[in-house]
């Protein structure tokens, strides 16, 4: 176990501060892991080669006591999850915690004792206190977030929930594997903060592809049946996870009416009724807005024939902006962008002291071998969401 002593350097790729320890382990025996005393953020972050994980499963050890100071705990790389009983054995040691990080790594692991163990740990933390819990790229068995839901869900102090993971476009099923139909259980009203979205997988791999509307029915139904007094407490809504319909965008927009931050997807079909529709439904509050356009197969056709035009339907002219901003009056940036893709267009929006400013990029030219490969999708009436899917 090698251990970054909190200072106001930087060693090697770790910044550490004089409240921060950052700790790089090689195994699960960690009896001689002391934090300096005025620790108020620990990070754990695993070093095991992948071939000798499984064996590093089987013990663990930690120290009789941590500092109380701390409060926030972030656990990174942990491929393969933790020893049964490491997490409940943690988290007994970190009464104070208030934010939780979870990065790359299957917190549930591989085995029932695992499962179970994980579980107890995060339904500890949210019991204990937890205000910010957010997981990137963390990837759970469809019942894990419900074996988390207990008798403790009234009492949560949850304020900050984020569920977020990098596209991967070698994965052709990668979106099934999202946990969408479980997220439901974790949103509980006091939340002020709600982001579960998919990220570009790398800034030279941009793209990805939202879940269809017909998964996010149960975060749509649970959202909605928010008494009115909680909803409107939320200020940062991103569910651009999913594909949704602008009707839905506006019942939800409705529904949290305070929020400040909000990101979309919505599906086009190549005609400027989706756009408009959206842009009415967006919130009076709102500050900051981005939205993802999430192409079919009508919208490639509509690209084929008439580029300009097409994108014209998705994204967003100064015209619009400031249409939208005469509702919305304290609206500072939009930004649009199909599927996250830059080269396939954008429009990109900020307010100043001298009005809107920004610009609208229509994109590259579609190849031939595109144009032909939608031109054949079209006649033959298969669907496709991502660019490759059409050409």
């Amino acid at each position: 176990m090698s251990t970054t002593i909190p200072t106001t350097e930087t060693a090697d790729t770790t910044t550490a501060t004089p409240d921060a320890a950052s700790v790089l382990i090689s195994t699960f025996e960690l009896f001689d892991l002391v934090p300096p005393p005025t620790t108020t953020q620990l990070t754990l972050t695993a070093d095991f080669p992948l071939e000798c994980y499984e064996s590093l499963l089987t013990s663990f050890s930690l120290p009789q006591s941590l500092p109380d100071s701390i409060t926030a705990l972030t656990l990174e790389l942990f491929t393969y999850g933790f020893p049964p009983g490491f997490l409940t054995s943690l988290i007994s040691l970190l009464p104070n915690l208030t934010r939780l990080t979870l990065h790359l790594q299957l917190i549930a692991g591989t085995t029932a004792e695992s499962f179970g163990d994980a579980a107890e740990f995060l339904k500890t933390a949210l019991a204990n206190g937890l205000q910010g819990l957010e997981m990137v790229d963390v990837f759970v068995p469809p019942d894990f977030f419900p074996a988390v839901v207990s008798e403790w869900e009234a009492a949560w102090d949850l304020k900050v929930l984020k569920l977020l993971y990098t596209f991967r476009s070698a994965d052709w099923e990668f979106n099934a594997r999202l946990p969408v139909g479980s997220i439901p259980c974790l949103l509980v009203p006091g939340l002020e903060t709600i982001k579960i979205r998919i990220q570009p997988e790398a800034e030279d791999k941009p793209g990805m592809t939202p879940c269809p509307a017909a998964a996010a029915e149960g975060v749509v139904e649970t959202l909605l049946a928010w008494k009115e007094e909680d909803a409107t407490r939320v200020r940062r809504l991103d569910l651009s996870v999913f594909s949704l319909e602008p009707e839905t965008v506006g019942l939800l927009s409705a529904k949290f009416s305070g929020v400040r931050e909000a990101a979309w997807a919505v599906p086009a079909d190549g005609k400027e009724t989706g756009k408009k529709g959206l842009m009415k439904v967006v919130g009076k509050a709102v500050e900051e807005l981005e939205v993802v356009v999430c192409p079919g197969l009508e919208f490639y056709g509509a690209l084929r024939r008439d580029k300009d035009a097409a994108l014209g339907t998705v994204l967003w002219s100064r015209e619009d902006v400031e249409g939208v901003a005469k509702e919305a009056a304290g609206l500072r940036t939009v930004d649009v962008s199909i599927l996250r893709v830059p080269e396939l267009g954008f429009s990109s929006w900020s307010k100043g002291e001298e009005g809107w400013s920004g610009e609208k990029r229509l994109g590259a030219e579609l190849s031939e071998k595109e144009k032909a490969a939608i031109a054949k999708r079209e006649e033959g009436g298969e669907e496709g969401t991502r660019i490759e899917e059409v050409a």
